[in-house]
């Protein structure tokens, strides 16, 4: 399994934006900066999962661009994300 961040930058750019936006340092006073703000975020993950869609490898069954990681062994907790052929086209989504 090959370690691929693509998927978290894709599902966590939304809400970095967001809790940028949220902060006090980008207030009601300043919209375009907001709007640039909202504009950057959003397109990073779109243009991350644009990426996803052209470096999947559509003659490769099974998981790609997979990520896992364990918070915590006793538990049985861990963050695993990866995406298959009938998956790329909902990321665009």
């Amino acid at each position: 399994m090959t370690e691929s961040y693509l998927l978290s930058v894709i599902l966590f750019a939304p809400f970095v934006g967001a809790a940028v936006l949220a902060t006090p340092w980008v207030s009601n006073r300043q919209p375009l900066r907001v709007r640039q703000l909202a504009a950057l975020f959003s397109g990073v993950s779109f243009f991350a999962s644009f990426y996803l869609l052209f470096a999947f490898d559509w003659q490769q069954g099974g998981y790609q661009f997979q990520q896992k990681y364990v918070w915590s062994e006793q538990l049985g907790i861990q963050f695993y994300v990866g995406v298959d052929g009938i998956g790329v086209p909902m990321v665009l989504a």
